[in-house]
């Protein structure tokens, strides 16, 4: 359950981006949270933690895709 959303302007989203893309192999498998990594909280590794982020996930994507169509192939390229 996601329970703290936040908005920032589009020029500290995308150095947000580019920081999550450039950090090291230490930071794999972990959460940006305010331009650091965090480890995920517990329950993400629970079976329903897991399911909640398959559907975060699917809804995210399907929204993306909604709005970018061209997005689909680079889906499809990472697969």
């Amino acid at each position: 359950m996601i329970m703290n959303l936040g908005a920032r302007d589009p020029q500290i989203c995308a150095t947000a981006l580019v920081n999550g893309v450039s950090v090291g192999q230490d930071a794999h498998g972990k959460i940006m949270q305010d331009f650091d990594t965090t480890s995920y909280p517990p329950f993400m590794n629970r079976k329903s933690g897991q399911k909640i982020q398959k559907q975060v996930w699917e809804e995210t994507r399907a929204e993306f895709e909604a709005k970018v169509p061209e997005v689909k192939l680079v889906y499809e390229m990472l697969k």
